[in-house]
């Protein structure tokens, strides 16, 4: 009997360790780059599977260089919230082709904390990829509906 508990334990603390790394692989920047509002900016986390959207900056240190770039199997009206993030962002919703767009829509989102309360953000035209980055970015570089964007990888 002892013997199981321990495997179990071993087991449970194996599976959590391959957790975190899976995480951190499928959010890490694998070289990409944003070229936005005049400037090019790393990617510094992406979101290419259905977990690692629905996380997104959840509890995540939000700087001026923070850029989490949403990946969507196919153009839609890909809804996104705030609960549990750190600190206001900038939504910006994207129609690429090959890498090269523009922008559908943009919002300026302050966090929630009450999952009941939360404001959900909808884009008003379909999108296939999402930026995310500190508040202040769209206006600082006076990104509108239709502003071109390039994403590559480096």
């Amino acid at each position: 009997m002892k013997v199981r508990v321990i495997l179990l334990v071993v087991l449970i603390f194996l599976l959590a360790i391959i957790a975190g790394l899976l995480w951190q692989w499928a959010t890490t920047d694998r070289g990409y780059s944003i070229t936005i509002g005049g400037g090019t900016y790393p990617i510094t986390a992406l979101a290419m599977n259905e977990t690692t959207r629905e996380r997104g900056l959840q509890g995540q240190e939000i700087t001026d260089k923070t850029f989490m770039l949403f990946v969507f199997p196919y153009p839609g009206l890909w809804p996104f919230w705030m609960y549990q993030t750190d600190g206001k962002l900038d939504i910006i919703w994207l129609s690429l082709d090959h890498g090269q767009g523009e922008i559908v829509d943009l919002h300026k989102a302050a966090p929630c904390f009450n999952e009941s309360q939360c404001p959900v953000y909808y884009p008003k035209a379909p999108a296939n990829y999402v930026i995310e980055m500190q508040a202040g970015f769209i206006r600082a570089h006076n990104l509108t509906i239709g502003s071109p964007v390039t994403v590559f990888k480096n």
